[in-house]
């Protein structure tokens, strides 16, 4: 019965982290085509281009999750196969940080905010 559970419970991981994948792709052909729409030297633009790092951090950590957990590769390698994931979640953090200050910046140039 728990060893059912588990199994089941490592299926569903696997399966919601390639829609996870599938998502993140579909983000990212939506975003880049967005970002060839907008002028040149366009905040949105740049928001754009900020926003495409932060989809292909959380594709690669998807991405690189799914590997992991497919081929057993913690229990082969040890904890330090963790660390891309660690790393792409940071840099996506560190993007989103960065979006929405550019994002408070524009606005306030643009008297939207004081």
């Amino acid at each position: 019965m728990i060893s059912e559970m588990l199994l089941e419970e490592m299926v569903l991981e696997k399966v919601f982290g390639f829609i996870m994948i599938l998502i993140g792709l579909i983000s990212l052909v939506y975003a880049v085509n967005a970002k060839g729409k907008f002028p040149e030297e366009s905040e949105l633009k740049k928001i754009t281009g900020k926003l495409i790092v932060v989809i292909i951090c959380l594709t690669c950590f998807s991405f690189w999750h799914v590997l992991r957990e497919v081929f057993h590769l913690k229990e082969q390698l040890g904890p330090v196969i963790e660390y891309p994931e660690y790393a792409f979640i940071t840099i996506a953090f560190v993007m989103i940080l960065m979006t929405a200050k550019h994002i408070y910046q524009t606005a306030k140039k643009f008297g939207i905010t004081k």
